[in-house]
């Protein structure tokens, strides 16, 4: 991660080949091998077999200690965040849910089933519950592209509980 970011290396670099890491970092292969491999799982780095080692683009990532939603996540990356609705309904309220709801299990609440993306690229499938039937005529078809949270808080008056 030092190498990369003292060298002013972006998406798309290069790193140098292993033996060469080796020698300007003064490190065992194995040590190098584990590094890289570290870099790999946090998307740093991208490995590409005959290729080499390239840098790979930022993406958002989020702390524990964070409560942003994913739009606000996505837009401290400098990206926009985007969502489409695959469909919605009223159902009644699935046993493991219903606790975190305070809701009996069926009781009836609303569904949205939507994808959330970075640009145009998929980031997650999202499934959120929400309590009271009314929220989906007054808020969700308003936030399809945006935050729901966004178009919930002008709609305060209702309760929400949303399982993600």
């Amino acid at each position: 991660m030092e190498y990369i970011s003292a060298h002013g290396l972006v998406e798309g670099d290069r790193l140098p080949s292993e033996r060469e890491l080796c020698v300007l970092l003064d490190v065992s292969r194995t040590t190098l091998r584990s590094a890289l491999a570290q870099l790999v799982a946090e998307h740093v780095v991208e490995s590409r077999p005959g290729a080499g080692s390239f840098v790979c683009p930022s993406r958002p990532t989020n702390h524990l200690d964070d409560l942003s939603g994913f739009s606000e996540i996505v837009r401290k990356t400098g990206a926009e965040p985007r969502s489409r609705v695959i469909g919605s309904s009223i159902i009644a309220c699935p046993d493991e849910i219903a606790g975190r709801l305070n809701l009996a299990a069926g009781d009836h609440v609303f569904e949205l089933r939507r994808v959330r993306g970075v640009e145009d690229v998929a980031a997650r499938f999202c499934i959120p519950r929400y309590r009271g039937h009314r929220f989906r005529t007054r808020v969700a078809h308003r936030c399809a592209g945006d935050s729901l949270w966004t178009g919930y808080r002008s709609h305060a008056s209702h309760r929400l509980g949303e399982t993600c």
